[in-house]
Parts: structure tokens; sequence; C-alpha cells
């Protein structure tokens, strides 16, 4: 006859890496009107994330989408990332100026488009990003052949 036994508890290990830093703050070289949206163009492929600077209605979506190329035309084109999603949505709180960044993420782009969602009625101020995308790096110069 067999017995059961319990498992012992799982061990929870910390992090072996140092962490990720903010390096430095890059702000877009130029920008144009692109349809109904706005595309920012950092002069160079980086790993960041974008922090925008933005007022306007309650419930209003900021929807930033990115890309590293644009078409021969220059229209948007970012099918080189296949099925990835690469967008973020920043939903207003409608309070005045409100300074927004995502906490948990970091994209690979040269180029952020900056719509808003649906509703012409909604008003909405997106200042030139400033420094859209500080970049970010592993904070360790180790190397290992492992």
């Amino acid at each position: 006859m067999s017995k059961c036994s319990t498992p012992p508890p799982p061990l929870l290990v910390a992090h072996e890496t140092g962490g990720v830093k903010e390096l430095e703050a890059i702000a877009p070289i130029k920008d144009w009107a692109l349809e109904d949206t706005r595309v920012y163009d950092f002069g160079q492929n980086v790993a960041g994330y974008p922090r925008i600077t933005v007022s306007g209605a309650p419930w209003a979506k900021v929807i930033i989408d990115f890309g590293e190329v644009l078409a021969q035309d220059g229209s948007w084109d970012n099918r080189n990332y296949r099925r990835a999603r690469a967008t973020l949505t920043y939903t207003l709180a409608g309070q005045g100026t409100e300074i927004w960044w995502p906490v948990f993420t970091f994209q690979g782009y040269r180029y952020a488009r900056v719509r808003i969602e649906g509703r012409p009625h909604f008003r909405i101020s997106c200042r030139s990003p400033q420094a859209l995308c500080p970049m970010w790096r592993a904070d360790s110069n180790e190397a290992s052949t492992r």
C-alpha cells in the first residue's frame, strides 16, 4: 500500500542579476500628422517605454503603437512585428494635465504613433512627448558561458 505525502513548499529564490534602470531620455527628432494620428521618430531603434503628457476629457483613450520601420512611401507599417502586439492604451482621468508611462513593460521601437480612440468630440492635447523613450538596459556587465 502506498502512502500519500505532502511535497515540500516551493522555494522562492531572489533574482540573481542587477535590476533594470533608466539610462537616458530621448526626445523625438521629428514628428508629423498621419491621417488622424501623430507619428514620432526617435532617430534610432531603442528599447524603452513612452512617457506622455496629456490632457483631455474623462475616459478618452490615448493609444500608442510602436514600429521599427516605415513603408517606402512613409506610411505606418509594423508588419515586421508579425503577431506581436506593440500597443499601449491609457485612459484619461480627465482632471487636468496627466503624465503617464507604463510600469511593467518596455518596447523595442524607433517610431511611436499616438492616436485617440473614437469620439472626435474628445479634445485631447498631447504635447510633444517629453522624451517619449527612456532607454533601459540590464545593470550588469557579466558574461556567461552557461
